[in-house]
């Protein structure tokens, strides 16, 4: 889009969305990433959705989501922004609103005194819910039995959402994440899971 995308709209694309200008009042949903060259103005019932990264120069009252990352070059004010990559707004200012990523939060400056409450939160753990997990083009999925104790009863069940049947496979979530105590016995386990799984998949 060259231009600017007005209020009432709906975007909804398969690929990477890209729009010269600004968003108003509009809602755009994509499974690729989205880059506002201007800044994104929400409202009520408007949201930007997206699997790939999200860029803007500011974003005003805006529920902004996605599984990559969210850049943003001066301001993020009154809004909700959710990522299960890192939000960035280095140089900029997060005032009001909520933001929550599972890789981090970088910002210029996080509230104001004359401001709205500012809630910034980093997630231990991303979260996929079903329709999200059938819409990914996943080539196999790894089932770690740690955090969350994965078992032999979940691999249909993920087969099922993914349409992946034969490349759900369950994984030691001790040798994946305990980084201190299982850091050298962990190395020699992925060399072999992944030996395994080549074959498997071959």
């Amino acid at each position: 889009v060259s231009g600017n995308v007005r209020q009432g709209a709906l975007l909804n694309a398969r690929g990477n969305v890209q729009i010269g200008g600004m968003v108003e009042g509009a809602t755009v949903e994509t499974e690729g990433s989205i880059e506002v060259r201007g800044g994104i103005v929400g409202g009520d019932g408007i949201h930007f959705k997206a699997r790939g990264t999200v860029k803007a120069r500011y974003i005003l009252d805006a529920d902004v989501e996605t599984l990559d990352d969210i850049m943003v070059g001066s301001e993020v004010i009154n809004s909700t922004l959710r990522t299960q990559g890192t939000v960035l707004v280095e140089t900029g200012r997060v005032i009001g609103g909520t933001v929550e990523a599972c890789r981090g939060i970088r910002v210029g400056q996080a509230g104001s005194q004359a401001g709205a409450l500012t809630y910034l939160t980093v997630l231990r753990y991303p979260e996929l819910d079903d329709a999200e997990l059938a819409g990914l083009d996943l080539d196999m999925v790894l089932l770690s039995s740690e955090p969350y104790p994965f078992r032999d009863k979940h691999i249909k069940q993920v087969e099922a959402l993914c349409d992946a049947s034969g490349a759900v496979h369950l994984v030691d979530g001790e040798m994946l994440s305990w980084y201190g105590s299982r850091a050298i016995a962990g190395l020699a386990y992925l060399r072999g899971l992944a030996n395994s799984l080549c074959v498997k998949a071959a």
